[in-house]
């Protein structure tokens, strides 16, 4: 088992190695363009399947000059008017542990279900809905909407999910306007009868905008 684990001072040396990496490409962002194209350097991702690992050590300097070289640019100060958010520094940090964990929240009575629902219940209460209200935290807002239709889906068509073949069309339909995203069309398609009960709607200038 040794020779799949680390100990302690390994991981103490690693993590430092992470987050030096992390921060010295912070601190060169404004130095380098909002977009970190790869263009003629996609070549260096053309590899053969490896027959035999890596150290660690040299997975972190391929990070460094193969991928931070070259980013999607939502971390960058001049980023801005995009769906992805900046990359959080305190965010990565507060990864760490969690991932040393792995917890699966589906129950138990480890401390992640209870972190879990402790955040659920402020974020009821910011939004003014009742102590009673429950919710998950999903990796992000796009399966936060595919969660939101999946369950008014199951409001107001209790026995969709056994039945959904044989559903009337007008039980469980959605509407979407015209500039909704791309990632939500096949989503609101799943989510009501089929693509056939998902109408798209044209929506006046002041009226249109994101959906999700």
């Amino acid at each position: 088992m040794d020779d799949f684990d680390l100990d302690p001072e390994a991981v103490r040396r690693l993590g430092y190695r992470a987050a030096d990496l992390v921060a010295d490409h912070r601190a060169g962002l404004l130095q380098k363009p909002v977009f970190g194209k790869v263009g003629d350097a996609a070549a260096l991702f053309d590899e053969p399947l490896p027959e035999d690992g890596q150290p660690i050590e040299a997975v972190l300097e391929a990070v460094r000059d193969r991928v931070l070289a070259h980013p999607f640019g939502n971390s960058h100060p001049r980023f801005f008017a995009f769906i992805n958010a900046t990359a959080d520094p305190v965010g990565h940090r507060r990864r760490l542990p969690r991932l040393a964990m792995n917890s699966n929240c589906w129950g138990g009575d480890h401390a992640s279900i209870h972190v879990e629902r402790r955040v659920v219940a402020w974020l009821a209460e910011i939004l003014g809905l009742p102590a009673t209200a429950e919710g998950i935290l999903t990796s992000g807002g796009s399966m936060a909407n595919f969660t939101a239709l999946a369950t008014a889906r199951r409001a107001v068509a209790p026995g969709v999910r056994r039945t959904a073949s044989r559903a009337r069309p007008r039980s469980s339909s959605t509407s979407r306007t015209r500039s909704t995203t791309a990632w939500t069309r096949p989503w609101t398609s799943s989510a009501s009868g089929g693509s056939s009960c998902a109408r798209s709607r044209r929506t006046t200038a002041a009226a249109s905008g994101w959906t999700c």
